[in-house]
This record gives structure tokens, sequence and C-alpha cells, in this order.
């Protein structure tokens, strides 16, 4: 599976981009953002997702790590697909995404093109609480902190960073849900979901 690739940009057509990578024109479905950094004739470096199916193989770019994150959260909805989950974050930026979805912005949610009631109640019941474990998740992954020398804030703030925000966006939020008063039982899945209202 590609991950990445960087060549030439060879042609822009919406959301269409054909890259060449040493000779070989690689054609990817790319994001809004993505295709924003892109300029023909210049070397780029694309973040990949590749979607194999029985009928095709297709290659979707984004801007940035995050962004593919949130694509591929997107794509573990029930009714959403890799095209569905594209048109997406190619319409609302991934934080302001993230953010609707741990608030249960519904209405946010329904004003993106091609997301109609039941897919954002579908998103938001699916996803809220995922958006939290998958953070976490990722910052077990990369074993940022010792258990032994962790709090919930701190593990929450580590796994704001291992899901692509900086540290500056990931201390800010955790302060703001610090001084909630929140309480001493409070776990590290709900400081991130309560984060992500302040990113």
């Amino acid at each position: 599976m590609f991950a990445k690739l960087k060549g030439i940009v060879d042609e822009v057509e919406a959301s269409m981009v054909t890259l060449d990578v040493n000779g070989v024109g690689y054609e990817l479905f790319c994001s809004g953002g993505c295709v924003s950094q892109l300029e023909r004739g210049r070397e780029a470096s694309i973040i990949v997702f590749t979607d194999v199916n029985e009928n095709s193989i297709r290659l979707y770019g984004f801007a940035d790590a995050l962004e593919k994150q949130v694509f591929l959260l997107l794509t573990t909805v029930k009714g959403v697909g890799s095209r569905t989950a594209m048109e997406i974050v190619s319409c609302v930026d991934k934080v302001e995404l993230l953010r609707a979805i741990a608030a249960q912005d519904l209405k946010r949610l329904q004003s993106i093109k091609g997301v109609g009631k039941k897919t954002s109640e579908r998103i938001v019941v699916e996803l809220k609480d995922r958006v939290a474990s998958y953070a976490l998740e990722r910052q077990e992954s990369r074993l940022v902190i010792e258990r032994s020398a962790s709090n919930p804030f701190d593990e929450a703030g580590e796994a704001l960073q291992a899901l692509g925000f900086s540290s500056k966006d990931a201390e800010r939020a955790i302060a703001a849900v610090r001084g909630k008063g929140l309480g001493s039982q409070i776990d590290a899945s709900t400081v991130v979901k309560e984060a992500l209202r302040h990113i």
C-alpha cells in the first residue's frame, strides 16, 4: 500500500491530480486542501491512502496527516464510503469537523454538501467517543509518555499531538478543560473530547 508519493505535479483538474513519480503517472483524488497546495510542474510530496476493492484501486491524497486520519475515521461510519469522506474533508476544515463531532453539532454537519440528517446523526453517534479513543490509541502506539508518570490531562495532551495537533494548540485546549473543574475522576478520553471543543 502507498502511504506517501513524491514527484512532479503533471496535471491538476478539480480534485484529480496526476503526479509523475520517476516517469510513472499516479492518478490521485485529492482533498481541496491538498489541491490548494499544489502547482503544476512543481515537486510535491502527498500523503496518500490506497483504497482497494474488488473493482478498483484508488489513491486519495491529503494536505496533511491529520486530514488523512479524519478521513479514515469517517470511512468507519456506516454508509460513509471513501468518496463521501473525501467530499466531507474537502468541504470543511478537519479541526472544525473534529470539533463538530465532539460537540455533537448536527446542524454544522448537515451544512456539509452531501451530508443529510441520517448521515450526520450516524457520524456523531459512531464517532463522538471514537475520536477520543482513536487519539489515545495513537498516543499509546507512539509511547510518548510513561504510564506511571501520567495523568489524564497529560495523556490527553499527548493524544491530541499524536492526532496531529501542535503542542501549543493541545496545551491551550487542555488548559481550557482544566479550568472547567470537572473533578479528579475524569479520564483521558473525556478530556480529549472536551479539549476538541476548544481547538
